[in-house]
């Protein structure tokens, strides 16, 4: 979409009193052409020039390891001033990858210590299409039971969502999608009501099922 057609977009949403949600600012699929640290706060002040009344923002996504880490601290601290009134998230993935996350958490609490992010987002996007033997998608819902555990079980969910809110952080759900076959989507659909369960019972911020629907089948 045309940069001022989404600013009018923007527009017409608020005007029908609509909380918006903003994704995103930096993420790894889309890196600005940057060499310096300069260069990329001119590219955050460029992109968000003009853009008021957003509620929420998923100010990096995906990125951590694709940029220094003092740079994503300086973005925070760049929409910040740019954006006073917004929530600023954080959106990240690799649950399973407790290095990965735990550096996630250290960064995420020196943020917060200066002041510069709201909350936390934790995603998963399963996708079988293509992904197994064809003698392994034949199994009856059994593949499907294996990638959703495979990204986190019960208690380390629970347990991920409160360590974000010892730090004074939300914790937002923030994007889950299943691409999955026909004959497993009671599978998915009862692990989607458990999932909304879980982030209600340990008071997640809230919880976004990314695309419409949330679970697609292949045909």
């Amino acid at each position: 979409m045309h940069r001022g057609s989404a600013k009018e977009l923007l527009k017409d949403l608020q005007s029908q009193g609509n909380i918006i949600h903003g994704h995103n600012i930096l993420d790894k699929r889309h890196k600005p052409k940057v060499s310096t640290l300069e260069e990329l706060m001119g590219w955050v002040r460029n992109k968000i020039e003009g853009i008021t009344g957003v509620h929420s923002w998923d100010v990096l996504n995906e990125v951590m390891g694709n940029f220094p880490d003092d740079w994503l601290l300086a973005v925070l601290e760049e929409m910040r001033k740019l954006q006073p009134d917004s929530l600023l998230l954080w959106n990240e993935y690799a649950l399973k990858n407790r290095d990965y996350w735990d550096r996630l958490i250290q960064l995420a609490a020196i943020a917060k210590s200066h002041g510069l992010l709201d909350g936390v987002g934790i995603q998963r996007h399963i996708n079988l299409r293509g992904k197994l033997p064809y003698s392994e998608v034949l199994k009856p819902a059994y593949s499907l039971e294996c990638h959703l555990k495979s990204w986190v079980n019960e208690r380390r969910l629970s347990y991920e969502i409160n360590r974000i809110h010892e730090l004074g952080l939300l914790c937002h759900i923030s994007e889950v999608s299943i691409c999955c076959f026909p004959w497993q989507r009671s599978v998915a659909q009862r692990f989607l009501e458990r999932l909304i369960e879980i982030s209600r019972n340990n008071d997640a911020w809230k919880l976004t099922l990314w695309g419409s629907p949330a679970i697609k089948e292949i045909s």
